[in-house]
Formats: structure tokens, sequence, C-alpha cells
């Protein structure tokens, strides 16, 4: 479905009793976007985004493409590194460029840095090497507003869920919005379980034959 298609079947369920408007539906549509986001899952993982260090310990802020939700630290390991050591705490390999037969130390996946998450920036604890080390940036991402109903690149939900979580999570979203007492907002995440169980079996420890980079590519 397109997000056109999903803002009209939002609207047409409504009609004439509340009158749920085309920008209304939109902000239901990311609400329900955000919410599926919302969950600390690999898949959302975002791992591309290098800092370029360039006052010192800094502070630095969250990166915003993709837009940050949780930040997790700054690493200078691979994608692979960190990808083998989150999922299986695998024996470091020369596949994934440690020294064979040790373990990643996970005091050294990411550097040592002060958060502030209110103004949503970081600070190196030690002065940073800019001279050797890259610094890559990792965090858990949010997806960027939808801004209208052609806005299809910014609908990051698989078209499978299109209907079960995007329109009919949207409803019940407005539904209690309106009446604040039909549907609970424990309730919604029965409209994101499935999604979320989809992605965590896409990125099973056990597929060992396929690694996915989460948002983005080496």
């Amino acid at each position: 479905m397109t997000v056109s298609e999903i803002i009209n079947q939002i609207t047409a369920e409504y009609g004439s009793r509340h009158q749920i408007t085309e920008a209304q539906a939109l902000l239901l549509l990311n609400q329900i976007q955000l919410m599926a986001f919302d969950e600390d899952l690999e898949a959302f993982l975002s791992y591309t985004q290098y800092l370029t260090v360039d006052s010192g310990e800094g502070p630095y802020d969250f990166p915003t493409t993709p837009p940050c939700r949780k930040f997790l630290g700054v690493t200078t390991l691979t994608i692979p590194q960190l990808l083998g050591y989150t999922r299986f705490g695998l024996p470091a390999s020369s596949d994934y460029g440690m020294q064979v037969g040790s373990m990643l130390n996970p005091r050294r996946k990411y550097l040592p840095i002060s958060l502030n998450v209110i103004d949503r920036n970081f600070t190196f604890l030690e002065e940073p090497t800019t001279t050797s080390d890259t610094y890559r940036m990792v965090y858990y991402r949010n997806p960027e507003t939808i801004r209208s109903t052609t806005d299809d690149a910014r609908l990051l939900i698989p078209s499978q869920y299109h209907y079960s979580m995007c329109v009919q999570g949207s409803i019940a979203l407005a539904d209690y919005t309106l009446y604040n007492d039909k549907v609970s907002r424990p309730e919604l995440r029965t409209y994101l379980q499935p999604y979320w169980d989809f992605l965590d079996d896409q990125n099973d420890p056990d597929r060992r034959d396929c690694i996915s980079e989460g948002s983005g590519p080496v």
C-alpha cells in the first residue's frame, strides 16, 4: 500500500462521525511508525555514521541521519566485529579482524564517553585520537517523518504489515485518542508485535550463514 492508500483507509473508517482529516491521519501513521521503531532490535541499529573529531573531547551532537532514538556509543570496531560480538559473543577469528583465540572484551566495545540525553550529545572522557582511529557512532534509529501522502520513501514498514499495523494500528490509536477507554497504549503493542517477531526471526543468531547488517552497508 502507498501512504495515500493507508491514509484513505484510516479516514474512511470514520467518515462523517469524527471527521479525521488527512493531516490527522498522517500524524497517526507517523506515530505508529515511531512506536514500531521504539524497540531495541538489531534491525533498528545504525552504525554507518562516522564522527569527525574537531573539538577535542566534545561535546558532539547525536547523529540525525538517520535520526537517533537511543545512543549506544562510539566504537572503532568494524561492522563484522561489532555484529559478531553483539550476536554471537564469537571467539575472535581472522574473519572478524581480531586475534585468533581471544574474546572481545565488552569494555572495549565502545570508547568511554559521557552521555547527555537531554541536550542529545556526548563527550569523550579521554582525548580522542584523530590520526589513527575511525569513530563509528552506534545507535538505535528512528524513522524520518512522513511529510505528505506522496512521501512513500519514508514509509519503512514492510508492505505485509501496512494494513494490519499501519491502518489498524492508526485506527486503534485514533480510538484511544478520541475515547481514552476503547484501547489502551499497552494494547496497541499487539499491532506491533508480529512485526517485531518478524525482525527477530530475520536476525536470529542461529542463522549463522547470513549476517544481516541492519540499517546500512559496511
